[in-house]
């Protein structure tokens, strides 16, 4: 068990050691990458100062977060990530990604693949402890495709009034109720929404793949993964799993459902084509 940020994390009771890679090993691969503020995209290392979500440059990190890796939840190593980087060696397989650090949400990947002989890329973001009755959405994803866009369908503050679509051209809704902290155009994410306060309606959470063939979209490629963060709940949505569902928007670009969320009871649930649809074609101008 690992204990940071008002959380724990547990890892199973499993206590068989494994072997980590010796120097040298035909088969050992190399994983290196890049921690990150999910807000703004600073770089997660002491002495920096990020975002809370709150407050631009705000939040003084007081020491570099700490990678573990397990597998079948057996430790094996651990490395400290300086300057928001990091970079080690571990024998070829599939691992597990665990990154603490105080004040923010743990970071965990059950689905580290280290290759031989290859080196893997891995950007980890790590969200801000979040206040109570809030929520924080970060998509992440592969090289490619070069530009993913979040969007959520949030509901009128007006009664019969018309919806608003939080994204990269409309970065408020509802009088900063929900914004989009981040947006990114160069492949892997993050981009990063959060709800400050939750108004009575349903909220619709679905990526487009920007400027994408809808004849040959990329999310087979893509490996795209969605987090929600708040004090209740702490999900992921990933593509490659079937969550949510794929169709196409009425300007043709490949869209992504992946959940909605009742703003009364604040539960996420996955898309599907009875509860996830645009409010009308005007949803991706």
């Amino acid at each position: 068990m690992y204990i940071g940020g008002g959380e724990a994390v547990f890892m199973g009771k499993n206590t068989v050691s494994i072997p980590g890679p010796k120097s040298g090993e035909a088969n050992n691969g190399k994983l290196t990458g890049t921690c990150i503020n999910a807000v703004d995209g600073v770089a997660i290392k002491a002495g920096n100062l990020v975002s809370d979500g709150y407050s631009a440059r705000s939040y003084l990190i007081l020491k570099n977060p700490r990678l573990y890796i397990f597998q079948k939840s057996s430790y094996i190593t651990e490395a400290e990530i300086v300057d928001g980087q990091f970079s080690l060696m571990l024998s070829g397989g599939t691992y597990e990604c665990l990154v603490a650090l105080t004040g923010f949400e743990a970071y965990f990947n059950d689905n580290c693949k280290i290759f031989a002989t290859n080196t893997t890329e891995l950007k980890i973001v790590l969200s801000s402890i979040l206040m109570p009755g809030q929520a924080r959405i970060v998509l992440t994803w592969g090289k490619e495709p070069k530009d993913l866009d979040s969007h959520t369908i949030v509901p009128s503050l007006a009664p019969n009034g018309a919806t608003c679509d939080v994204s990269w051209n409309s970065k408020v809704c509802n009088g900063g109720h929900i914004q989009l902290d981040l947006d990114a155009t160069k492949g892997m994410g993050p981009e990063t929404q959060t709800i400050k306060e939750f108004d009575a309606g349903q909220y619709v959470y679905y990526v487009v793949e920007y400027a994408g063939n809808p004849k040959k979209p990329s999310w087979g490629i893509s490996n795209a993964k969605v987090r929600y963060y708040s004090q209740r709940n702490k999900l992921e949505f990933d593509i490659a799993s079937g969550a949510g569902y794929i169709t196409q928007s009425d300007l043709k670009a490949p869209v992504w459902f992946v959940f909605y969320i009742d703003g009364q009871t604040r539960i996420p649930a996955p898309c599907t084509k009875d509860t996830c649809t645009f409010p009308s074609a005007k949803a991706l101008n």
